[in-house]
């Protein structure tokens, strides 16, 4: 009779005490799992915030670019350093590069496989691709050549020259260069789209500058049918 007594007594601290200490206990197992929850979507509506502010910066930024003047620097680049090897246009405009200097293209030779000298690996970060030519003219002429190559707007290196005279052909000479013509090929990706615009610097105006002050040689030439189609009509 004493301890059921002695029970009711105390019965009314220790099932409240109990039952705190059941609450305390399942407190964490119910609410943390949703605390690092509500703590990782947090995390992730900052990340999608920060993204949406740098596509807005770069929005701004994009608006602000010169379209028309942004295509003509481009297009005056890549007559420089095309995207690709352009072999029509480039003996085109080396057959113009040697009538204007009075000297007769015979011969161009291109060098499939060779692996491009180290003065051309280190003067271009792009790709090259090798090729011989052969002329025929005066030295005074070939002077004339030389000079308005090095002002001709698509970029070559001379790797090595070769000349023979013939006294029987009116002193001409017949001179064998092998060249190296540099081109770049367009990035396989642009990147995360959240980057910022590249930008330019003085070195780039100045170059772009100096490309736009030389000799186009090179021309865009057709790979497909030109004319009429139906040459009956």
């Amino acid at each position: 009779m004493l301890k059921a007594e002695s029970f009711s007594k105390f019965s009314y601290v220790l099932i409240p005490t109990a039952t705190i200490i059941l609450v305390i206990m399942i407190t964490p197992l119910v609410f943390v799992p949703q605390w690092q929850k509500i703590m990782e979507l947090d995390n992730s509506i900052g990340e999608e915030k920060k993204r949406y502010d740098q596509l807005v910066t770069k929005e701004k930024a994009l608006k602000k670019v010169p379209a028309t003047k942004l295509s003509g620097d481009l297009a005056e680049a890549t007559l420089a350093l095309p995207n690709g090897k352009d072999v029509p246009s480039l003996v085109v405009g080396l057959n113009k590069l040697a009538q204007d200097s009075g000297m007769s293209l015979e011969a161009i030779q291109l060098v499939v496989g060779k692996i491009a000298t180290s003065s051309a690996k280190l003067a271009m970060t792009g790709e090259t691709f090798d090729f011989k030519i052969t002329l025929k003219g005066s030295p005074e002429q070939l002077e004339g050549f030389l000079n308005k190559a090095q002002s001709a707007k698509r970029v070559f290196l001379i790797n090595e020259f070769e000349a023979n005279s013939s006294v029987s052909d009116d002193n001409l000479i017949t001179v064998t260069m092998s060249l190296s013509a540099p081109y770049e090929p367009l990035p396989l990706s642009m990147g995360s789209v959240v980057l910022p615009l590249p930008k330019t610097n003085p070195t780039h105006t100045e170059i772009l500058a100096k490309i736009k002050k030389l000799t186009p040689y090179t021309y865009a030439v057709s790979s497909g049918p030109v004319g009429k189609e139906n040459p009956f009509e």
